[in-house]
C-alpha cells in the first residue's frame, strides 16, 4: 500500500471524541423524548399516543418535542460532519482514496441527519432522502474496511467492517423496511420503531468504533511508511552511505590469502 505522509498534518483527537459524545447525547435525547411525546399531528391525521416500539424516531420531530428533537438532529449531524473531517485528518498518512472514502461515508451520514432535522415528516421527499443518507455508512463500512485491510494497525477493525458491519447492517435495513407500515405505525401497531432504532444504534456504534480507533491517528504518520510497503524492507540510501565496516585493527591488503 502506498503511503502519502503529510508532515504538516497532525492527528487530532478532539473531533473524533466530539463525535462519540454527540452520538451518546443524540441517543439519550430520543430515548427520553420517546417517553415525553404524547402524540402529534401529521397533516390532518392526529396521532394520540407516541409509541417508541411502533413509530420511528422522526415522529419525535413533530408535536411538543419537535424543537428539541429536530435541534438534536441538526447538532448531531453537524458534529458528525466535523468528525468525518477529523477522522480523515487522522488518516493523513494513508492513500488519498481511503481518506476520501472515510470522509464521504461519515460526512453523508451527518448531512442526512441535518436534513432529517430540517425537513420533518411533513416534507416527506427531503426527509426520506436524508434518512437514506444516514444509512450511507452501511455501504461505506465495506469500502473503508477494504482500504484499511493492508494496514497492520487497523487490520482487525477493517475485517470487522467488512464481515460484520456491512452484512448485518444490510439485514437490519431489510428488517426495517419489511416491518415499516405508515398506517400501522400511526395506529401504534407493529415493530417499525423498534427495528429502526436497532438499525440506527447499530450504524452509530460502528461510527463510534471508527472514531475511537482512529482518534490518535496512526504511528505510521511519524515513520512515513507502512510495514507492508516494499520499500520498507530495504535500508534507505542515506543509511547505505553511512555504513562503515568495523575496523579489525589490522590493515587490509588487496591480496587474497595464500
Amino acid at each position: 500500500m502506498q503511503i502519502y505522509p503529510d508532515r504538516n498534518t497532525r492527528p487530532t483527537s478532539v473531533l473524533p471524541i466530539a463525535l462519540i459524545a454527540a452520538t451518546a447525547a443524540f441517543t439519550f435525547t430520543w430515548l427520553v423524548l420517546g417517553f415525553v411525546n404524547d402524540g402529534y399531528r401529521f397533516y390532518d391525521i392526529v396521532i394520540e399516543d407516541y409509541s417508541p416500539i411502533s413509530q420511528p424516531i422522526s415522529g419525535l420531530g413533530l408535536g411538543k418535542t419537535a424543537a428539541r428533537m429536530n435541534t438534536a438532529f441538526v447538532i448531531y449531524g453537524s458534529i458528525a460532519i466535523a468528525g468525518a473531517f477529523g477522522i480523515s485528518r487522522n488518516l493523513a498518512h494513508i492513500e488519498p482514496r481511503t481518506r476520501q472514502a472515510a470522509l464521504w461515508t461519515l460526512g453523508l451520514h451527518g448531512l442526512g441527519a441535518v436534513l432529517v432535522g430540517v425537513f420533518t415528516l411533513e416534507e416527506m421527499p427531503m426527509h426520506s432522502f436524508g434518512f437514506l443518507l444516514v444509512l450511507a455508512p452501511i455501504i461505506g463500512f465495506a469500502i473503508v474496511g477494504r482500504r484499511l485491510r493492508s494496514n497492520d494497525r487497523w487490520r482487525r477493525l477493517s475485517l470487522l467492517l467488512i464481515r460484520v458491519a456491512t452484512p448485518v447492517g444490510l439485514l437490519l435495513v431489510v428488517a426495517f423496511f419489511a416491518t415499516f407500515n405508515p398506517e400501522a405505525a400511526g395506529s401504534g401497531e407493529g415493530f417499525a420503531g423498534l427495528s429502526q432504532r436497532a438499525l440506527i444504534v447499530f450504524v452509530q456504534a460502528w461510527i463510534v468504533a471508527i472514531a475511537w480507533t482512529t482518534r490518535e491517528g496512526g504511528d505510521l504518520a511519524e515513520n512515513g511508511r507502512s510495514n507492508d510497503s516494499p520499500a520498507s524492507e530495504f535500508p534507505s540510501r542515506g543509511s547505505l552511505c553511512a555504513y562503515r565496516p568495523r575496523s579489525s585493527g589490522t590493515a587490509r591488503t588487496g591480496r587474497l590469502p595464500n
